[in-house]
């Protein structure tokens, strides 16, 4: 081969080759997984509740919804420690039997309690099923609550990766290098608790606000390298 032939020859090959060895394994690959669950408490509550009405003039359904969900909002802003915003409303036709005939107009309207104190929400609800119906009440961590207790839980579990990886180093009498490490963070909706309805209007409603559970997972490979002398 002519030597500039060569010199081109060679100038190709070797990023090549350089890339390849860069790229390709010398030892022993391990993929494992570390999972890290903390417990969290559920420190915000929100409760949905409506008013629903039915009548024969769809404007005089409108206006005493109006009126009823006016009063609430008043009696639910008097509330310490809520915090009280309106909900979807909707209005749709009831239909006499066999269709084809509307006999009447219902209207439902919402509001929405949020509140950091399960007693302050517990009592909101009371007063407001004087008036009002209730939907769903649920509890969850405050989005500065998850947030800390999900940063806490990934430094867990990358602990966790680091500390698995030496001992599986050591029980093979190799050194490691980490050639890959995904890190997640998921935290389900917490479960719904079971509510007792009040037995007499005005009365506190009980509620337990639990706990939740958040998950920080770390998906990783090692590589296993015979040590060099």
């Amino acid at each position: 081969m002519k030597p500039f032939a060569l010199i081109c020859a060679l100038a190709v090959a070797w990023p090549a080759a350089a890339f390849a060895g860069e790229d390709s394994a010398a030892g022993t690959l391990v993929d494992f997984r570390v999972e890290v669950q903390r417990k969290v408490p559920n420190d915000l509550g929100r409760a949905v509740l409506y008013v629903e009405i039915t009548g024969a003039d769809p404007g005089d359904v409108a206006r005493r919804v109006r009126e009823r969900l006016a009063e609430a909002l008043a009696l639910a802003r008097a509330q310490r420690g809520v915090a009280t915003q309106s909900g979807g409303t909707q209005t749709w036709p009831v239909y006499a039997k066999g269709g084809g005939t509307i006999e009447a107009w219902r209207m439902r309207s919402e509001i929405v309690l949020e509140s950091g104190e399960a007693a302050a929400l517990s009592a909101a609800v009371g007063e407001l099923q004087k008036t009002m119906a209730v939907a769903r009440i649920g509890f969850q961590p405050a989005p500065e609550t998850r947030r800390a207790a999900e940063d806490a839980a990934e430094l867990e579990a990358m602990q966790r990766f680091r500390d698995k990886a030496g001992r599986v180093a050591a029980a093979f009498g190799q050194p490691y290098r980490i050639r890959r490490m995904t890190l997640g963070a998921a935290g389900g909706q917490p479960p719904m608790p079971m509510l007792r309805m009040a037995s007499a209007e005005g009365a506190a409603m009980p509620l337990e606000a639990g706990e939740s559970t958040v998950t920080a997972a770390v998906d990783g490979q090692i590589e296993l390298s015979a040590a060099t002398k």
